[in-house]
């Protein structure tokens, strides 16, 4: 007999913001799935965890900047699945303005000082290794 594992989506919304789902229309999750997002209205926080590999992603909803850090390949169904939640979520509008992570003040300034990728609007991952 088989076993199953399920799959579980988490998203947490700003206090006092309305938080519309729609955007996750067309999203799949799949079988182990283990998916946080948070949304700030100006930005998605997204961490993917399946099987021991984990991607997480912030997300800017109004330049389309990304942060990725991930322990598995680029081209892995996890990472994917995370760069498509924000896109989804960046189609969908942003509310408010930017919000700072912390003491960072941009989303480069993170992933310079975290070792994670820093993806400009419409930039892709092709051609990275694992940085987890």
């Amino acid at each position: 007999m088989a076993i199953r594992r399920s799959a579980r989506l988490t998203v947490t919304g700003r206090d006092g913001l309305v938080t519309e789902l729609g955007w996750l229309r067309g999203l799949r999750l799949y079988p182990g799935m283990e998916v946080d997002a948070v949304d700030l209205g100006s930005r998605l926080d997204v961490v993917v965890t399946r099987s021991g590999e984990e991607v997480t992603v912030f997300g800017d909803l109004s330049t389309g900047e990304r942060v990725v850090r991930f322990n598995g390949l680029p081209e892995s169904p996890l990472v994917q699945f995370a760069l498509d939640m924000v896109e989804h979520r960046k189609d969908f509008g942003s509310v408010g303005s930017s919000t700072a992570i912390g003491t960072f003040r941009s989303l480069r300034e993170l992933a310079e000082h975290t070792g994670a990728r820093y993806l400009a609007a419409g930039e892709t991952l092709e051609g990275l290794t694992p940085n987890g």
